[in-house]
């Protein structure tokens, strides 16, 4: 196998579409008798996906109108070495997300759960602009709005936590971390 077939299999798939990787055979060639299965797993669903012989090679094919059936989310995924009569044999492990179905899907909401607490939060605090009152009591019941100070904290928690997964985007996709690099040139004197 090579040092790391984990790098053949992609890190994000979409649901819907052809899921195609072929693993060049290493120690373990299809023509004797090996066979690789790669298994996606999260809380929402377990995938097997079993080797078809290539040459020594392993393929990994499935149709779109399978993967149409993966629910969208993060799974780690294993791989692994087997053959009738011999032990399994654990190759590598790591992890892929799967993205909606976007032609199945009557509406999709990408957005990571940060980006949502933060654009909520920052709603609230727009709506609260408007508002001048802590707590307010209607028919026996009481409301009270989490202080705005509160608000802000959170905002300021998870404003980090965006910025970070943009920095971590930009990494994954070669663009600039869109952070400042700052430097200072003294001349010796």
């Amino acid at each position: 196998m090579p040092d790391e077939p984990g790098a053949l299999i992609p890190t994000k798939q979409l649901a819907g579409t052809l899921f195609q990787v072929t693993i060049p055979a290493g120690h373990f060639l299809a023509s004797d008798g090996w066979s690789l299965r790669l298994i996606l797993i999260n809380a929402a669903q377990k995938i097997n996906i079993t080797s078809t012989a290539d040459g020594d090679d392993h393929a990994f094919s499935e149709t779109a109108a399978t993967t149409a059936t993966w629910v969208a989310g993060n799974y780690d995924w294993f791989l692994k070495a087997e053959k009738s009569g011999e032990e399994d044999r654990f190759i590598d492990s790591a992890g892929i997300e799967i993205l909606t179905d976007v032609e199945a899907a009557p509406t999709s909401d990408e957005r990571s759960h940060a980006r949502i607490v933060f654009e909520s939060i920052n709603a609230v605090i727009e709506e609260r602009a408007t508002k001048d009152q802590m707590s307010y009591q209607i028919g026996g019941r009481q409301l009270s709005l989490t202080p705005l100070k509160d608000l802000l904290e959170f905002r300021t928690y998870y404003s980090q936590l965006v910025d970070a997964e943009i920095v971590k985007d930009n990494a994954q996709q070669g663009r600039p971390s869109g952070k400042k690099i700052r430097t200072r040139f003294v001349t010796g004197g």
